[in-house]
């Protein structure tokens, strides 16, 4: 289930992207800027808009495994048969709900 809305995230941040992406050329076109000048200017904005997509990917990807291994642990102590110690090394709010 997690995994199934994290793509449907990513894939509508990319939908944001290309639309926006295709925005700004239509304005740079309609301005009548430079073709050079708008050929670096989209290229900037897709290598930023790439570096924000891959930096989001990380946090969420890791935030989903720690939030998927509370979840095993607590089914766990439901079940009475935790085999995972609670280990983090963090001192935010998920790992102060492992502790």
């Amino acid at each position: 289930m997690t995994n199934s809305l994290f793509r449907r995230l990513f894939f509508a941040a990319l939908a944001l992207v290309a639309v926006t992406l295709l925005a700004v050329n239509q304005t740079l076109t309609a301005n009548a800027v430079d073709t050079h000048v708008r050929v670096q200017v989209l290229a900037i904005s897709l290598a930023a808009a790439g570096l924000g997509l891959g930096v989001a990917f990380l946090v969420s990807r890791s935030l989903s495994m720690r939030v998927s291994r509370l979840k095993r642990l607590a089914e766990g102590l439901a079940g009475a048969t935790s085999d995972q110690p609670p280990v983090s090394d963090s001192q935010d709010d998920l790992a102060s709900l492992e502790r």
